[in-house]
């Protein structure tokens, strides 16, 4: 199923036709994994794009996020047609225990949204869902430790405003 999340996601429906194909070519998740097709070479070309985009933002997340202490709320926005907000946010999460992440993602008009909390102390569920509640062509859920949202890009600071108030 992985293979298939990351050929869309990676390429839309091209990339989730080559890993579909992929899949349906091989006898064994081995040759999967020893990339033995012409599909699943590109499928670990375009795991491998995604796994050095995750790195590279990894490594730089504490210098283009937003800390705000006070509030225990991490905010970090970056613009990539590659969907990996939610396991950066995650990361970013497993690594901040008591911090409230946000991490967005700008594609086209549209933001992507992932909201982690690992301690229990805010409800990233409900508080997608407020924050998005009065944005035109936006929603956000999902369930307390982990959540997202989308919304029109241009309604960025009217979101990051609710999230620091609820915070």
């Amino acid at each position: 199923m992985w293979l298939l999340w990351l050929g869309y996601f990676h390429s839309g429906l091209k990339g989730g036709l080559i890993a579909f194909n992929a899949c349906l070519e091989v006898s064994s998740p081995e040759d999967i994994l020893e990339t033995r097709t012409k599909n699943t070479k590109k499928l670990k070309k375009f795991y491998d794009k995604v796994e050095n985009k995750i790195e590279e933002i990894m490594k730089s997340w504490k210098t283009k996020s937003k800390i705000i202490e006070n509030k225990n709320l991490i905010i970090l926005k970056f613009s990539t047609k590659i969907s990996i907000q939610s396991p950066i946010a995650t990361k970013i999460g497993l690594e901040n225990h008591h911090y409230t992440i946000i991490v967005a993602r700008d594609s086209g008009n549209r933001t992507y949204i992932s909201l982690r909390r690992n301690d229990g102390k805010v409800d990233c569920s409900k508080l997608a869902e407020i924050s998005t509640k009065n944005l035109k062509n936006s929603s956000g859920g999902g369930h307390t430790p982990a959540a997202g949202a989308h919304i029109m890009r241009k309604d960025w600071n009217k979101f990051i405003e609710k999230i620091i108030s609820l915070a």
